[in-house]
């Protein structure tokens, strides 16, 4: 799944169905990017449970450089998106990322 491609505010893909047992694997390119697990009723807000902080610093968009995976625990729906607020709230633009919606 990549994050920030290209300078794009987005998750792509932004959903994916898969089963429990899975793992994924966050590849971050561009600047400061987080991975923040959230809720359906608060997707811009930290659930407290995953959230990698700003450790990618990837400006050169070096696919493979920094690299976060994720084991799916469960078959229900989680819901994730990136906290960087600077220049502007990247959730509100809309970098969320849902699975098994």
């Amino acid at each position: 799944i990549l994050v920030g491609e290209a300078g794009q505010l987005i998750f792509n893909p932004d959903s994916l169905s898969v089963t429990r047992g899975t793992t994924l694997h966050f590849d971050f390119l561009g600047n400061n990017h987080t991975l923040t697990q959230s809720s359906f009723g608060h997707p811009c807000q930290n659930a407290s449970r995953l959230d990698t902080g700003f450790n990618q610093q990837n400006s050169l968009n070096v696919s493979g450089k920094f690299l976060i995976d994720y084991v799916v625990q469960s078959d229900e729906p989680q819901w994730f998106y990136c906290a960087q607020e600077f220049p502007k709230s990247h959730c509100r633009a809309g970098m969320v990322f849902s699975l098994n919606p």
